[in-house]
């Protein structure tokens, strides 16, 4: 008797098997061989889905309707490959499987498919290894973790980093976080284990800049966050550096550059933060102009400008100058309009600015939607709202939403977000809570 065709999708990998012969018969663990007139056989694109079947790979950890929620292959629909490639992602991305395949069985002329899966384990306690400083309770609720369950992931990476930063927040820097799965004595339940090198605690001495000649430490200093005699934080120390770069470029030093901020050990625990300065010349400006517009004839924009030619470089105005032209088209309803800078030298010392614009496309305010609110009336909220359906969608008056329903002091929180509608549209919703 013929054997019943199959197709497998392990992953994002397409097997087919075809009936073999007793003499072509592979060895175990060998991919069969089989002739492109076998392949063909077992094309079953656009072909009706009978049903999905769930068979579970080990122990069963997650419910067959959570399962079968995340797979759009189902029962009456049409088989296709690039939709099961899609149900495997779907599937890995919700952390709930550590392996899946489906299979494909030709049933008169229609499709059976076959979903095998291997459920992630459900975890029953959380360890930690290596922590001298913080007690296992402290660390698992800033893990922000629930205590057992299915964890993607995505969680995991989640919970190492919160633990990592908790850490860096008090003053150790370089702090490392992994992570091990353990098997438990319960079938299908797992221990998750971080394990923590704290290395040791940073605090800073001395706060000290080289290469700096035309602004003295205490100028720059006043551009920095991390403070003498006070904890490191790498995330902080990235932030100032930044800072004190933008500083340098808003006074017209365009290439400024720092090759890496250095930390000198000089006591068990204390170092001294040394951030070296290339400063580079004073930049000026020969000349602004736009790229290709459409909305505004440039003449209209060039009087807003804050920047302009024979001024000296200010990274600060030019961001400026960026806002306000984003404003400008905002206010005609180009909501996704995007400005960028383009700098070219214009001889030494000297840069052209050409401001490049993607207008994008123009929208109106669809329906506004407002939730959450028990007591207080919708027309008090409405009443702070500036856009009304029809009205052009303005981003700085969308931007303002929040702040205004703020002010009234009734609500603990509020929420504002925008959605296409139909084309042409965006609804507002807002999301009080009192």
């Amino acid at each position: 008797m013929k054997a019943t065709s199959t197709i497998i999708l392990c992953g994002c990998a397409l097997l087919a098997t075809a009936p073999l012969s007793a003499a072509a018969e592979p060895e175990a663990g060998q991919v069969p061989a089989f002739p492109a007139a076998a392949i063909e056989e077992q094309d079953f694109e656009g072909k009706s889905i009978t049903g999905l079947e769930i068979r579970y790979i080990g122990a069963k950890t997650v419910d067959e309707a959570r399962i079968r929620n995340l797979v759009s292959s189902k029962a009456g629909s049409a088989y296709s490959a690039e939709k099961l490639d899609a149900d495997v992602k779907a599937l890995f991305m919700s952390g709930l499987v550590d392996d899946v395949r489906f299979l494909a069985e030709g049933v008169n002329g229609q499709v059976k498919l076959i979903a095998e899966v291997t459920t992630r384990g459900e975890y029953v306690a959380l360890q930690f290894l290596g922590n001298t400083l913080y007690s296992d309770q402290k660390l698992a609720k800033e893990t922000k973790l629930p205590s057992r369950g299915i964890l993607s992931d995505d969680n995991i990476v989640a919970a190492r980093n919160n633990l990592e930063n908790y850490y860096r927040e008090r003053g150790y820097p370089d702090v490392r976080v992994v992570h091990r799965v353990q098997p438990s004595t319960e079938a299908g339940k797992a221990v998750l284990v971080f394990l923590i090198d704290e290395n040791g605690k940073n605090v800073i001495r001395k706060i000290r800049f080289e290469g700096n000649h035309v602004f003295p430490d205490q100028e720059l200093r006043k551009e920095v966050k991390t403070k003498e005699n006070g904890s490191l934080q790498s995330d902080q120390l990235d932030q100032d550096l930044h800072a004190v770069l933008d500083y340098y470029r808003s006074k017209g030093y365009l290439c400024v550059q720092c090759p890496g901020i250095r930390r000198e050990q000089v006591a068990d625990g204390l170092v001294d933060i040394v951030i070296p300065i290339n400063e580079g010349g004073k930049y000026s400006v020969a000349g602004v102009s736009f790229g290709k517009l459409t909305v505004f004839k440039p003449e209209e924009l060039h009087p807003a400008l804050s920047l302009n030619a024979n001024d000296v470089y200010s990274s600060k105005k030019m961001r400026a100058d960026i806002t306000m032209i984003r404003n400008r088209y905002g206010s005609r309803g180009y909501a996704d309009a995007t400005v960028s800078p383009d700098i070219r030298d214009a001889g030494p010392n000297r840069v052209n600015i050409i401001y490049r614009v993607t207008e994008g496309a123009r929208f109106r305010v669809g329906r506004l939607y407002i939730s959450g609110n028990i007591k207080t009336a919708d027309k008090v909220i409405r009443r702070e709202i500036p856009l009304q359906p029809g009205d052009w969608f303005n981003p700085v008056e969308y931007e303002t939403i929040k702040t205004r329903l703020t002010r009234l002091r009734l609500f603990r929180n509020v929420e504002v977000s925008e959605h296409p509608d139909s084309p042409g549209f965006r609804d507002v919703h807002v999301i009080v809570e009192e």
